[in-house]
């Protein structure tokens, strides 16, 4: 090949790759909205039912020398004060599950996520799913994690279960997705996350 040919042909497996890849973005891009016509299903199932009460909760990991001791007994009130069904945590590190936070919410709500992290490192999920113990009961748990190798606490905790009054059974879940905005291969990372995670709920 000559000096002459080879930019060339190196600017022709660019086009091709950046072809490829903006299919893979567009084929992403069609499940992710039928990942949020699911979303959009199941709140509208939801908003039928009276009297349930959500709360989704990033705690903020104690990543930067920010103190699990510091804040978790006021985050406890904060969830206390919105009296919710059902709970959806992000970022819960090991210091988390050891904390106030966790204890007092396990006296009223049973807990999804504990001995199903990745791996041992990080044996708990770091987005558990709570219910309220009083008025539900669980019929199956399970979580999916989009690429630990990356970030370990990206992923989909979900719970199934009854409501132990009227036996009405579906599913809840909590998911955190990546969290990086530096370019496309970030964007097509959250794309591969609304698909395992549309597969995920699907399937549960």
């Amino acid at each position: 090949m000559t000096e002459e040919a080879a930019p060339v042909v190196a600017g022709a497996g660019l086009q091709v790759f950046k072809r490829n890849f903006k299919e893979k973005i567009a084929m992403f891009r069609v499940r992710i909205v039928k990942c949020l016509v699911l979303l959009c299903g199941v709140f509208a199932s939801f908003h039928a039912f009276s009297g349930y009460r959500f709360v989704a909760f990033n705690v903020w990991g104690d990543f930067f020398g920010n103190p699990v001791s510091e804040r978790d007994e006021r985050q406890y009130e904060i969830l206390k004060g919105h009296q919710p069904d059902f709970i959806g945590l992000q970022e819960m590190t090991p210091n988390f599950w050891k904390s106030r936070l966790m204890k007092s919410l396990c006296m009223d709500y049973g807990c999804i996520g504990e001995s199903m992290g990745p791996d041992e490192k990080h044996r708990d999920a770091a987005n558990p799913v709570f219910y309220r113990l009083s008025r539900f009961e669980l019929i199956e748990k399970g979580a999916k994690w989009f690429h630990p190798e990356l970030d370990y606490s990206k992923g989909v905790v979900w719970a199934a279960l009854r409501e132990k009054a009227t036996g009405r059974k579906f599913v809840v879940f909590a998911s955190h997705f990546w969290w990086q905005t530096h370019g496309m291969a970030d964007d097509y990372l959250r794309l591969v996350n609304a698909r395992l995670l549309h597969e995920t709920v699907s399937a549960a």
